[in-house]
């Protein structure tokens, strides 16, 4: 489990970033996790509307 943050502290926003990942086997993990863009302008704020949520699954061999 992670979260990756940023913070833009000239126009108050931020990016955050959150990810689950499962091991399933020892060749086998799947993931979640999101992008979500706060505030209103700045590097990550003029995104607000983009956010998104994503899945995955990786097999290794």
């Amino acid at each position: 489990m992670e979260a990756l943050t940023y913070i833009g502290f000239a126009a108050p926003d931020a990016l955050i970033k959150p990810q689950v990942t499962w091991k399933l086997t020892d060749g086998m993990e799947i993931a979640a996790g999101g992008w979500f863009f706060l505030g209103d302008s700045g590097a990550f704020g003029q995104y607000s509307d983009n956010n998104s949520i994503f899945a995955s699954a990786k097999i290794y061999f």
